[in-house]
């Protein structure tokens, strides 16, 4: 089974990202509110072998998502959703 992956870059303009030290604060803040509402949706990721990481970036947050294809495509599709969902 091949292994795909998926990147994503996340910009956001509307706080001065990444310009000032607050800005970045927020963007760990934003990572970790983000890691923490999709927890259950990344254990079970994990035990399908999908691998999951989130780096900021100087001028964006880059999202990696990477496992095999079967599994993936639904992984990504809940995974979004979550993100379009979160609220704080």
């Amino acid at each position: 089974q091949p292994v795909v992956e998926v990147r994503c870059k996340i910009m956001c303009n509307n706080c001065d990202f990444p310009h000032t030290t607050e800005s970045y604060l927020f963007a760990m803040m934003w990572v970790n509110m983000l890691n923490e509402s999709t927890r259950e949706l990344n254990y079970t990721a994990e035990l399908a072998g999908i691998q999951l990481n989130i780096t900021i970036k100087p001028d964006h947050l880059l999202l990696t998502l990477s496992g095999y294809n079967d599994g993936l495509n639904n992984f990504v599709k809940s995974y979004f959703n979550a993100l379009a969902t979160m609220t704080f």
